[in-house]
């Protein structure tokens, strides 16, 4: 039951236009439990809808975010989200529900409030995970109806979310580097699924040669959150000694959902890494 402009319902989501899919998802599973909710598709200019946020912070409704990198980078969804905790910074009130679909990772006000992590479930592409995930947090899915659940919006990337470290995000700073960047973007880049790494030629090459301090980890950085779409997975490992590279696919390993840390040798927990990486089947490489 979507609520026309002048009323309040229960829930509110914002979204990025490319979640547009999972945001009606969900507005069916909420409505599935009796509840109300309004999509922001229903207004037309951004102003519309963040009027009736701050409208209907007077009253119940809580507001469902899904928090992606496209999110993160939209002024608008920004607005939309600082407008629900505004004199609530710490969303004590929880009228702020996030669900993290990518991975992104959360800046600025958005920082040190709490999210339901998705992208593992969107992975393994469980409808009913997702939803029971969903009502869950939302404190709805004490007697959840989902004998007539759609299926997951089939074609929407975050069926297939791209496994990104902490280090791959948005950097708004990055600046200069461009025959560097469109070097390693244009024809004579390697094609998806070739380590590409820099050296102090600046050239496009397959060792890490460099001298420190010139900028190569900060392009590696931007290079990788540019092509993110075109991988399973970024992974960032620090080869400053074995101990770092085992850890970093040990944290890799958490992400995979192996049971790495039952492991105590740690060696062997990083080779178990490597194996479900060579065993995972997907259309994009890492």
């Amino acid at each position: 039951m979507l609520h026309e402009k002048n009323t309040f319902s229960d829930f509110v989501i914002s979204r990025a236009t490319e979640n547009r899919e999972l945001a009606a998802w969900i507005a069916g599973l909420i409505e599935m439990q009796g509840l109300t909710i309004t999509l922001q598709d229903e207004f037309y200019q951004h102003k519309d809808f963040l009027r009736l946020i701050g409208n209907a912070m007077q009253s119940e409704t809580r507001m469902v975010a899904l928090l992606s990198s496209e999110f993160l980078n939209s002024e608008a969804c920004l607005q939309e989200a600082n407008e629900v905790i505004k004199g609530d910074p710490l969303n004590k009130k929880q009228r702020l529900i996030l669900f993290r679909v990518d991975g992104c990772r959360a800046s600025g006000k958005l920082a040190n409030i709490a999210f339901t992590d998705l992208v593992p479930i969107l992975q393994q592409q469980d409808a009913r995970k997702v939803a029971e995930t969903v009502l869950k947090t939302l404190d709805a899915g004490r007697q959840a109806r989902l004998d007539f659940m759609p299926p997951l919006p089939q074609g929407n990337h975050l069926v297939k979310t791209t496994i990104l470290h902490p280090e791959i995000h948005y950097n708004r700073w990055f600046t200069g580097r461009n025959d560097l960047m469109s070097e390693l973007l244009g024809p004579k880049a390697p094609r998806p699924g070739t380590p590409t790494i820099l050296s102090n030629t600046q050239e496009v090459a397959k060792g890490d040669t460099g001298l420190a301090g010139i900028g190569k980890s900060t392009l590696a950085r931007e290079f990788a959150w540019r092509q993110r779409a075109n991988y399973s997975g970024v992974w960032w490992l620090s080869a400053g000694s074995r101990s770092t590279i085992m850890q970093g696919l040990i944290d890799l390993g958490e992400r995979l959902s192996p049971p790495v840390h039952a492991i105590e040798n740690r060696g062997e927990a990083a080779k178990m890494v490597l194996e479900a990486l060579e065993t995972r089947t997907g259309d994009k490489p890492w």
